[in-house]
């Protein structure tokens, strides 16, 4: 939205390089609408851009049923599959088990798969669906949904990036989001 240069469509000298090539500063648009957009910026401001950009990701969202709930008990049960699904896996073949102490193990390979198809993707889901439904956690849950952030980000640059690292444990305080019991 905001171009790479200074002297760009919408550049602006106050904003960090850095910040530039953020997700937060990207869209995508067909080349009709680039165009347009890019040579009359005066009429397509950032802020009509970030509308566009909001407006289809919500759209996006709604699709594959990542939805704003009235209820906490709606969106607790948006996300209780893929939790649940999670659990069994780990519970059944996560790093806990007792093949911990034979890395060559069939059961390895079988959680290291099921964490990069599957665990991660979940979790990501369910990410998806708190922060679409941000408005309905207490502020105690928004403390575990930060705790539960750095989880995924640590367990995904673990399994998709360097590897290696220790990740902040799975806070099991996570297991009672939206949950009124």
């Amino acid at each position: 939205m905001i171009a790479a240069s200074d002297d760009g469509p919408r550049g602006d000298e106050t904003v960090e390089p850095s910040a530039l090539g953020a997700w937060d500063n990207l869209i995508l648009l067909c080349a009709n609408c680039h165009t347009l957009a890019d040579k009359t910026p005066d009429e397509h401001p950032v802020d009509l851009l970030l509308g566009w950009k909001e407006g289809r990701q919500l759209a996006v969202e709604k699709a594959l049923g990542i939805a704003a709930y009235d209820t906490r008990e709606d969106a607790r049960a948006a996300i209780e599959p893929y939790a649940t699904q999670n659990r069994y896996l780990h519970q059944s073949i996560g790093p806990d088990n007792d093949y911990r102490f034979d890395p060559e193990a069939e059961e390895a390979a079988m959680w290291q798969h099921e964490v990069v198809t599957t665990i991660i993707p979940n979790h990501h889901r369910i990410l998806r669906i708190i922060d679409a439904n941000i408005t309905l956690l207490t502020d105690d849950e928004k403390e575990v949904v930060a705790e539960y952030r750095c989880h995924v980000d640590g367990l995904t640059y673990r399994h998709h990036g360097e590897g290696g690292l220790r990740t902040v444990r799975y806070p099991e305080r996570m297991g009672r989001i939206f949950d009124d019991r």
